[in-house]
């Protein structure tokens, strides 16, 4: 496969993320319902490890210092960007919880640029402040008051700048450092595991809020399977193919399909200005993946003709 095939499936990878992500959402509170937010994290890493560990286990034979020290530095940002977005949506609303995480994907651009000292592409800057201006229209629709804000909105607030910072380091030792995607998944849920459940004691976080029935659990399957072992290990692997702030634009549509979702499961209103947000957000993606090539090739005949 070339590399444009490569990056083709990477970027359809990241968007089937975005999906399962945005359903997550919904989910998510489902199963906050029963236990708390350090005992679901601890759930979702915890078995998400078991499980890849097993199926990769001769994978894992050939881990490296350098791969333990990539996981342990990846783990401790997604982990602290999982735990600042699950506490904080306690406190703040599903719309206003959509938009502040999908600030990250303007931080990554230049965060990338502080870090790397590579000036990030004029077109991706351009998608993603696109792409966050569809996702206000998005998330706002229902008359959330963004300009209001407290604590849970500050801790969704700082889960951006985690995930940013995440998907940064995700993209630097898979394509920079050749770190093997599965072992840094594969450690990144099992440090993650040890660090949910540490707060699961220091927050005594024992007990269930209510009666663990059926739903509760395809809740916590849905989320273990889907959005954890299959989104992340997509998103991982996904990285090496295509870059930064491209995988930040893409991702960050989970939360237009957390609304979706709530369209469909929940049947909320779909409103004229969701519409308006949608058509930003496809503009600010076609400006990713195109660059505007299409006006340059077609303005190049007219070029000639004035040349002549």
């Amino acid at each position: 496969m070339d590399k444009k095939k490569r990056s083709l499936v990477a970027d359809l990878s990241l968007l089937v993320v975005a999906i399962v992500w945005g359903t997550g959402f919904p989910v998510t509170d489902i199963a906050m319902l029963t236990i708390g937010p350090n005992q679901l994290l601890s759930i979702r890493f915890g078995f998400a490890a078991l499980i890849l560990g097993l199926v990769f286990r001769k994978k894992l034979k050939t881990t490296t210092a350098v791969d333990l020290k990539a996981a342990a530095i990846s783990s401790i940002l997604f982990w602290a960007g999982f735990t600042t977005q699950t506490i904080g949506i306690q406190y703040t609303t599903a719309s206003k919880a959509s938009f502040l995480t999908g600030v990250y994907v303007v931080l990554v651009p230049f965060l990338y640029w502080a870090f790397s000292k590579r000036r990030p592409d004029k077109f991706n800057v351009l998608a993603a402040f696109m792409t966050l201006g569809g996702i206000y229209l998005f998330t706002t629709s229902k008359g959330a008051d963004i300009l209001s804000f407290n604590n849970g909105d500050a801790l969704v607030l700082v889960c951006a700048v985690f995930f940013a910072s995440q998907i940064i380091a995700v993209g630097y030792y898979v394509k920079e450092k050749g770190i093997d995607p599965i072992i840094l998944t594969v450690y990144q849920f099992a440090f993650s595991f040890v660090l949910s459940l540490s707060m699961v004691f220091v927050f005594k976080e024992f007990g269930i809020k209510q009666p663990i029935d059926l739903t509760a659990i395809v809740s916590l399957v849905f989320l273990v399977i889907f959005s954890t072992i299959i989104a992340f290990l997509a998103q991982n692997v996904a990285q090496k193919h295509t870059t930064e702030t491209h995988a930040a634009i893409l991702m960050s549509l989970e939360a237009v399909f957390g609304v979706i979702m709530s369209v469909i499961l929940l049947s909320d209103p779909f409103t004229p200005q969701m519409v308006v947000g949608c058509v930003i957000i496809f503009a600010g993606i076609i400006t990713a993946e195109t660059k505007w090539s299409f006006l340059r090739k077609s303005a190049t005949p007219m070029e000639r003709s004035c040349d002549l």
